[in-house]
């Protein structure tokens, strides 16, 4: 079975746990138009944003 992982570099680890903070916060507010505009901007590919978005609609 091919390892499909992305390696990250410091700066889009840096980027990626300042978003997660973001979601974070947004869902314990329960501000979805807040999530919304955060996924937007997240440039990975449509795969990806798939598995973020079932995990918050999980």
């Amino acid at each position: 079975m091919k390892n499909n992982l992305y390696k990250f570099t410091n700066e889009e680890l840096k980027h990626i746990n300042d978003l997660s903070c973001e979601i974070k916060n947004a869902m314990n507010n329960s501000d979805k138009g807040q999530i919304v505009k955060i996924l937007t901007r997240i440039q990975i590919d449509d795969d990806k944003i798939q598995k973020v978005l079932l995990k918050i609609d999980a």
